[in-house]
């Protein structure tokens, strides 16, 4: 198994590096990995351009970072244990709501009632999402921005359900999701 992790942003807090860090110190010996990282303002082509490179690597899977999230090992493994092409955690992207579309397209929130584990979605963010290599072999251009209120993510997630991939989280983890708050 080879994994590369894609991390895409310049400014790492010190509670990402000490995830990253208690991560790459827990990945046994058996998986190869690797870690791409890059920034351009525009988080399309910032994550194609961190999948061009990831590439070269010839990885079995591709596992998406954001510099914000709070994780730590175990998450990472739990995705891994359930061999799917396309799982993720969820997060938060306010208080009340999680980057995350169900199926009927609403947004995921606190309040709803999903059942533990894995679940199908519309689309997730791909803050701390894994996915097997053969998913990016058999998409062109798959960050493509769709408009202001679906991003790269719900690019991605539309062009792999249209080939038949489903997308899924696993309501179990849930990682941490930084923001910062001018007052």
């Amino acid at each position: 198994m080879k994994i590369v992790f894609c991390i895409p942003g310049k400014k790492f807090s010190g509670t990402f590096l000490q995830c990253w860090t208690y991560l790459t110190k827990k990945i046994p010996s058996n998986i190869e990995w690797f870690m791409v990282n890059g920034y351009i303002p525009n988080i399309s082509y910032s994550r194609q351009a961190l999948l061009d490179r990831a590439k070269m690597f010839r990885p079995t899977h591709y596992m998406w970072i954001d510099d914000d999230q709070v994780f730590d090992y175990n998450q990472f493994q739990t995705l891994l244990d359930h061999n799917l092409d396309i799982i993720s955690g969820i997060y938060k992207k306010s208080e009340n709501l999680f980057a995350c579309a169900k199926l009927d397209g609403t947004t995921l929130t606190v309040d709803d009632k999903m059942d533990s584990g894995i679940n199908e979605v519309m689309a997730n963010g791909m803050g701390f999402m894994l996915v097997k290599s053969e998913v990016f072999d058999r998409i062109d251009n798959p960050f493509e921005f769709l408009n202001k209120d679906q991003w790269e993510d719900f690019g991605f997630a539309n062009k792999a359900r249209q080939l038949g991939y489903k997308v899924n989280i696993d309501t179990t983890v849930v990682v941490g999701h930084q923001k910062l708050i001018t007052i």
